[in-house]
């Protein structure tokens, strides 16, 4: 539309343009040198008899000698007159007014176009494909919903039938609703027993839902898929995931490349995969063995890279539960058990989300050089914030642990207290 607005405007200023050129540049014009040669040859061709024979020349003849040299001059005079009212510059208000037509005009035809013209039609021939296939994606988003919607009410009287629910959580995810598409399965998990697809469909729904973390459930659902089918290759990928998250690269790798195995060859899934490898096989020699992590934090060194994380779930304690909105944030932060208490490493969730579970690790660090593996033992502090901001207020909620070891897991962080 803008484009148009711009083409009209130019097109209609050019047209009045060359309509009022001859107002604005009027053409100029010039006494031809052959009129006044001519006038000047006629002059001395009336003077010459006079000086040869002026003793002799009657008084008629004096007479009309001086008419045609003043009929000469009358000419001669026009001639500059017409010259000077030619370049003479027109009135200053007449120019004006051209001008101001020259603008108006242009400006003028946009909004009587968009009163009485059709400027839909200009969207449509603009947006061209682009609009075909924005509203085709618009209508395949309402169809899904329509069915989320039917199925929804279908599994409200038939609430035993696993494979409809399984059905409703990948409708879910396809629309980029991990949460609803993992509370769905959640209901089908008991419904369809040993089935590994869908353990592993939930465990990616509730690894996007917790901000793509594979850690506690969807690892535990992991698990028990590929106890199922070792071969699923979606179980496999997301495993291989929730190893390199943890540090455990060789495990990573060897996952990795089972999957890489039953993948289809020559596809981008495998290309990918194999970059993954190599990143994973680059880091096995840049981190210390889990044993070797262990005597460097008895030693009161910081922990080795693969030790370098903490991971538990966070819970709201029910008295505190009216306290808290559903879009008020929760923070989960890490610092040093000893020294300054600026947080090593951090990540943020709403209410909505409790109980919830969590993994700090360097990846979330606060400064390049603050990171988990710079200390053995953190603090955590789970706080609900009213404000939204980091720093606490009074009336925001939370917990402080005491002094945890790096590499712990299952810690568990209730929020019960109040900030005064």
């Amino acid at each position: 539309m803008v484009l148009f607005a711009v083409l009209a405007s130019a097109m209609c200023a050019a047209a009045c343009l060359m309509l009022l050129r001859p107002y604005l540049w009027p053409p100029r014009r010039v006494i031809k040198t052959s009129d006044l040669e001519s006038i000047r040859a006629e002059l001395a061709a009336l003077e010459r008899p006079r000086a040869a024979s002026e003793e002799v020349a009657s008084e008629e003849v004096a007479s009309e000698t001086k008419a045609a040299r003043d009929a000469l001059a009358q000419r001669a005079l026009d001639l500059v007159l017409a010259q000077a009212q030619a370049n003479a510059p027109g009135p200053r208000d007449a120019r004006g007014l051209t001008l101001l037509v020259l603008l108006f005009v242009p400006f003028l035809a946009l909004p009587v176009y968009w009163k009485v013209g059709t400027p839909e039609a200009l969207d449509a021939a603009f947006a061209g494909g682009a609009g075909s296939a924005l509203a085709s994606q618009e209508a395949a988003v309402a169809q899904m919903r329509e069915r989320i919607a039917g199925l929804t009410a279908r599994l409200a009287k038939t609430p035993e039938d696993g494979q409809g629910w399984a059905v409703l959580g990948r409708s879910y995810a396809a629309l980029g609703e991990y949460r609803q598409a993992a509370d769905a399965f959640a209901r089908a998990d008991p419904l369809v027993p040993n089935d590994a697809q869908l353990l592993a469909d939930h465990a990616d729904a509730l690894a996007m839902a917790q901000e793509r973390r594979l850690s506690g459930e969807p690892a535990r659902l992991l698990l028990r898929a590929l106890k199922v089918d070792p071969n699923n290759i979606k179980a496999l990928l997301l495993a291989g995931t929730a190893a390199f998250e943890i540090g455990r690269f060789k495990q990573a790798v060897d996952t990795w490349e089972r999957a890489e195995r039953l993948a289809p060859q020559d596809t981008e899934l495998v290309a990918s995969l194999r970059k993954s490898i190599e990143e994973a096989k680059t880091r096995i020699g840049e981190t210390a063995s889990p044993a070797a992590g262990a005597d460097q934090a008895k030693a009161g060194e910081p922990a080795a890279v693969g030790m370098a994380f903490v991971s538990g779930r966070v819970t709201l304690a029910r008295e505190l539960a009216a306290k808290a909105a559903p879009d008020d944030t929760v923070y989960v932060f890490a610092r040093a058990a000893t020294g300054p208490r600026m947080p090593l490493a951090a990540f943020k969730r709403q209410v909505r989300d409790l109980p919830f579970d969590f993994r700090l690790d360097d990846s979330m660090a606060m400064a390049p050089t603050m990171k988990l593996s710079s200390v053995t033992e953190v603090i955590l502090t789970a706080r609900v914030s009213k404000s939204g901001e980091p720093i606490p207020k009074s009336g925001d909620l939370e917990i402080v642990s005491p002094p945890v070891k790096l590499g712990a897991v299952g810690v568990q962080l209730s929020i019960r207290d109040v900030v005064r």
